[in-house]
């Protein structure tokens, strides 16, 4: 007899007040959740996405694994925040001339994204999607090549890339994969997806992650082109953070409004104020967000009016939709690709540990993108 053992991929999500995680395992087409669930964590701990205290989060993510009984020693991280950088830009049709080996053609990148990023290099993690080798000389008769390939260069401080990878190996663990969390929260829309029996709706989608402490805007394009393999990358058009602006810095917000489990600021049970944040009001909220999807929309060339989903602890803020009522096509989706699992109680605020769970998955029959530990 032929025995296969199911794949197992666990996505670990470090959040401002909690560290969320995600244990999937795949046998064949079928997929089963193993685990779903948070730990909180001592104030300070981690800021914008940027671990301050690796051991702590270690520690916290530590007892999590236990208590989910997650016996996979590799995980896979995100990395957002204010500090990830991504930025589009064409390459120079010479720097992917026929010829190019993949080194020089990531030489080249790193030379073209100097002229866009306004960081040395040297102090970056980085990685780029787009093309991974020359493209070969067209054939006689042949269709003439394309104009300049589109690159998509996301980049991190090395010390935030560390500091995570720290925190992993302190509870034990190891990082298999480093992705930047747009890519992750696009994996959980395909995920959602899957488990829905969904066709895979074409053309550009906005990702609108609200966290506790921050947000941010994903706006992709055709989610994969026709024919690409599962687990091709998307092609993201624009990634826009609000720093700052999350359900932890609204003044009096309303009951009704999860934040995916994690711990209430100090008081009398409203989250209120961040430390350096001044508290604002819904309508102040409200406003920010459509600021942030306007510049997301103008960044990625687009009109208004797209498909929205809503990710996040904050996804069921009504201040979020009214924000975006000028730019959506339709209602609002909020993404929870664990509900068809029976583990709909975590929500929205476990799309990015989930996502990078099936992207584990979906590793082994495509190609891989993200920062690669």
């Amino acid at each position: 007899m032929n025995w296969r053992r199911p794949l197992h991929a666990v996505g670990v999500d470090l959040g401002y007040s909690a560290v969320k995680a995600v244990a999937l395992a795949a046998d064949g087409g079928d997929l089963t959740i193993m685990g779903a669930g948070l730990e909180p964590l001592p104030p300070g701990s981690l800021w914008d996405g940027a671990v301050r205290d690796a051991d702590t989060v270690g520690a916290a993510l530590g007892r999590l694994l236990t208590r989910l009984r997650v016996r996979c020693r590799l995980v896979g991280l995100a990395i957002g925040g204010s500090s990830v950088l991504v930025k589009r830009f064409s390459l120079p049709p010479e720097a992917a001339a026929p010829g190019t080996a993949p080194g020089d053609l990531r030489d080249a990148v790193a030379r073209e994204a100097a002229r866009h990023v306004p960081f040395h290099l040297e102090s970056l993690e980085f990685d780029y999607d787009g093309p991974r080798s020359a493209a070969p000389e067209a054939a006689p008769g042949g269709p003439e090549r394309e104009g300049p390939a589109a690159v998509v260069f996301g980049a991190a401080p090395r010390e935030t890339v560390l500091e995570h990878c720290r925190a992993v190996t302190a509870a034990g663990r190891e990082v298999t994969r480093v992705e930047l969390e747009p890519y992750a929260l696009h994996a959980a829309a395909g995920l959602a997806g899957r488990l829905a029996g969904a066709h895979r709706e074409r053309g550009a989608v906005a990702i609108v992650e609200i966290g506790a402490s921050r947000s941010g805007i994903h706006v992709f394009g055709d989610s994969l082109p026709a024919g690409a393999p599962a687990g091709a990358p998307p092609d993201l058009l624009a990634s826009v953070p609000a720093p700052g602006t999350g359900v932890l810095a609204v003044d009096g917000l309303p009951g009704g409004v999860e934040s995916g489990g994690e711990p209430p600021g100090p008081g009398s049970g409203r989250m209120t104020g961040l430390a350096g944040t001044p508290a604002v009001d819904a309508e102040g909220f409200r406003d920010r967000i459509a600021a942030v999807a306007r510049e997301a929309l103008l960044e990625a060339g687009l009109r208004q009016e797209i498909r929205v989903l809503l990710s996040g602890g904050g996804a069921g803020f009504p201040a979020v939709r009214a924000g975006l009522r000028d730019f959506t096509a339709g209602d609002p989706v909020v993404l929870d690709p664990l509900a068809r699992l029976g583990a709909s109680v975590y929500g929205p605020a476990h799309s990015v540990a989930a996502g990078l769970a099936y992207q584990q998955v979906l590793d082994r029959s495509g190609p891989k993108t993200g920062l690669h530990a």
